[in-house]
């Protein structure tokens, strides 16, 4: 990850530069006041410092709202309903709830921030974690899907919308119908790699609505040890509900 640096207005804001896998430009203001950039790979540094020069005014006024925002943070509060630590991505952090002007959930290193405007609502609370698992389910899925669309030929009909909701009884799931591929929220705090499958799993329903031969074809071709990251799902789905099998 490299840096660049805007001015504006006689300030300088440092943005972080990611190169991903991607088809398009993201720019985000963190809580904190960084901003992060991800950009397709071969995105040249003169292509990305004239789109921060177009949005240096938003990105000034973003920056220093967040940090203005972010000293602005109460004292934390313990709530009974909501867990001490949350799993994200394979790693347990600790959960932080407390007061802040604007509602908003963060991963800041090993803690999870929680932060509203009445904290001591445990069904505001419970209700902006859910919204915050969603949210990064879908950027995740969305991430995982453009890596393996980018290696693969075009699905049948085209590239499929994407879905995340809470499900009880699948890791994710397609409908030929609608051309969508549904993921469950839960599989955000899964290391990247069960993830990566269950997305990989769906696309493959894309152009074969079994688990035949063809299926099967499929996923040596993308993941070659798709059959061992399944048993390595299903070790750690005995915990947490959802069966592979339904996917």
């Amino acid at each position: 990850m490299e840096s660049l640096c805007v001015e504006y207005e006689g300030n300088n804001y440092e943005v972080h530069v990611a190169h991903r896998r991607v088809r398009s430009v993201t720019l985000r203001v963190m809580k904190d006041g960084t901003a992060r950039m991800t950009v397709p790979r071969g995105f040249t540094d003169y292509e990305a410092r004239a789109l921060l020069a177009e949005r240096a005014a938003w990105l000034s006024k973003s920056v220093e709202e967040s940090k203005a925002l972010a000293g602005r943070t109460g004292p934390y509060v313990s709530l009974a309903c909501l867990p001490e630590r949350v799993e994200y991505m394979g790693n347990s952090l600790a959960l932080r709830v407390g007061y802040a002007k604007r509602a908003y959930v963060e991963e800041a290193g090993p803690e999870l921030l929680l932060a509203s405007p009445r904290p001591e609502s445990s069904e505001r609370s419970l209700a902006l974690l859910d919204a915050w698992y969603k949210a990064k389910a879908l950027e995740k899925a969305a991430e995982y899907m453009e890596e393996f669309l980018a290696a693969m030929d075009a699905p049948p009909k085209g590239r499929p919308s994407l879905r995340a909701r809470a499900m009880s009884s699948r890791w994710g799931s397609y409908s030929f119908r609608t051309n969508t591929i549904c993921v469950n929220t839960a599989l955000v705090k899964a290391v990247p790699g069960l993830f990566r499958y269950v997305v990989l799993h769906e696309l493959a329903h894309t152009f074969h609505q079994d688990h035949q031969s063809g299926f099967k074809r499929f996923m040596d071709a993308h993941m070659p040890d798709w059959r061992g990251t399944r048993q390595e799902l299903g070790r750690w789905a005995r915990g947490q509900g959802p069966s592979l099998e339904r996917s």
